[in-house]
């Protein structure tokens, strides 16, 4: 397609979604004018697409999503044009026809999307279920993306020379713990069919190409997130396992349970193609344009700790000269790049022999002896850092200054004793997920000091393997 194709797509795609919207004449005009005088930015012939999740338009948390939504589709699409934008399912809050009619002028608009995408491409995820019409009001809400059709709730695709394909969560569960049959549920035979056919077509498509694939809800035993035995809980299935197992070139892509991106085990590349889990390719854990969460247990403040609600995040990925695919990783919310300078990179040939991201939890499934992230050497204080102990309201307060890891600094374990009683004992998050607005210093306040009495206190400071 010549850049004049695509300069006419690109504005006939904005005619088609300004007049389907709900919004004021005025509203309209404007943003159509923009189109019309938007400018081609020069693009060279690689790949290059952004990939956000869990929207979740109705959601109110923080400063909600009239405000998070439109800020984070501003900052990725303002580093340039892109090819693709994926947004992998719960795109809504409760799946309701308005929250669809919002959805599309947040992805319509000229003033959020700042340089052009020349495709969206979408899924519904659990939240998207929760109406009753849930699956009706997706395939009728988005048809301002697909010529005015009803939106499909499966997609094979080829970008540049590159498959995409995308799967619906067509359940409204977070799991399959305990219950087999949410994962069926969410995705049924046909839809699992579907996949392995369109996972054949795209090896005869793109020999030797990765295949980039988009899924809500993420395999089991893969990125973080998904391994219960580790994480308190699964935000998985093991239903399409299997399937993807065949294919070590696949890239997978899921959101769903909002684990923040700084965090290395947000992607994962398995150790053994025999494997009983089934987890012989790349999975990508995509975060959230919401709020983000952690694991529970792992910090004595919950699963959402402070803060939470200002964290949104998602990725651009490119094709670099020598055909491996390099992610960068956002906070959308703060508009800086997470970690530039440990970047992920895909490395071709994209058969299993270059990968690089397994981890500490695949040690007991590792017959060839892969080199596995551990993330050594442990997070180290400053020489010199010290505890500042103060009176403060009700307690008394022990302030002390960030660590620092080669990955990043998770938590930190606070304890007090009095001789050799162990007093209080507590896991405090670092707030990591929060960039350049991370602070400096944290703070813990002691409530089971006793007057007149002399105590200990350490704090010791763990990374995302408990190094």
């Amino acid at each position: 397609m010549t850049d004049v194709i695509r300069h006419i797509a690109w504005f006939m795609a904005a005619l088609l979604l300004t007049c389907c919207s709900t919004d004021n004449e005025e509203r309209v005009q404007r943003d159509m004018a923009y189109r019309q005088a938007a400018p081609m930015v020069k693009q060279d012939g690689r790949l290059v697409f952004a990939v956000i999740s869990d929207t979740h338009v109705g959601n109110f948390s923080g400063e909600g999503y009239e405000v998070k939504v439109p800020q984070a589709l501003r900052h990725l699409t303002g580093h340039g044009r892109l090819d693709a934008m994926v947004v992998v399912g719960d795109l809504t809050e409760n799946g309701t026809t308005g929250e669809y009619e919002e959805f599309v002028q947040f992805f319509g608009s000229g003033q959020n999307i700042l340089h052009p995408v020349d495709r969206f491409l979408f899924m519904t995820g659990n939240h998207d279920n929760f109406d009753s019409r849930g699956l009706a009001n997706y395939s009728d809400g988005l048809k301002a993306f697909n010529s005015n059709q009803p939106y499909p709730l499966h997609q094979y695709v080829l970008i540049k020379g590159y498959p995409f394909i995308t799967i619906s969560d067509l359940g409204a569960a977070n799991n399959d713990i305990g219950n087999a049959d949410n994962g069926s549920e969410a995705y049924p035979p046909a839809s699992t069919d579907i996949l392995e056919g369109y996972l054949e077509q795209a090896v005869k498509d793109a020999p030797g190409k990765p295949i980039f694939v988009f899924t809500h809800v993420p395999p089991r035993w893969t990125c973080l997130g998904t391994w219960v035995e580790y994480e308190n809980e699964a935000w998985a299935m093991k239903v399409l396992n299997a399937v993807l197992n065949k294919y070590p070139q696949a890239v997978v892509f899921c959101g769903h349970s909002h684990y923040p991106l700084g965090d290395p085990r947000s992607i994962h590349q398995g150790t053994n193609p025999q494997s009983e889990r089934n987890n012989y390719y790349t999975v990508i854990n995509t975060s959230s344009t919401t709020y983000s969460e952690i694991y529970p247990g792992a910090v004595d403040a919950g699963a959402h700790p402070e803060k939470y609600a200002y964290v949104t995040e998602g990725m651009i990925l490119e094709e670099l000269p020598n055909g491996d695919i390099e992610i960068r990783r956002y906070d959308t919310y703060r508009d800086v790049e997470i970690d530039p300078e440990h970047r992920w990179v895909l490395k071709a040939p994209f058969d299993g022999s270059q990968f690089q991201y397994a981890d500490i939890r695949d040690a007991d499934d590792n017959p060839g002896n892969v080199v596995l992230r551990d993330g050594l050497p442990a997070p180290a204080f400053d020489d010199g850092a010290k505890i500042r102990i103060t009176a403060c309201f009700d307690g008394v307060c022990a302030t002390f200054p960030q660590a620092t890891d080669v990955d990043c600094v998770f938590r930190y374990n606070i304890r007090v004793w009095k001789d050799d009683m162990l007093v209080e004992d507590t896991f405090m998050f670092s707030q990591f997920y929060l960039t350049t607005d991370m602070p400096q210093q944290l703070s813990y306040k002691m409530t089971r000091l006793k007057p007149h009495s002399e105590y200990r206190i350490e704090v010791t400071a763990y990374d995302s393997y408990d190094n």
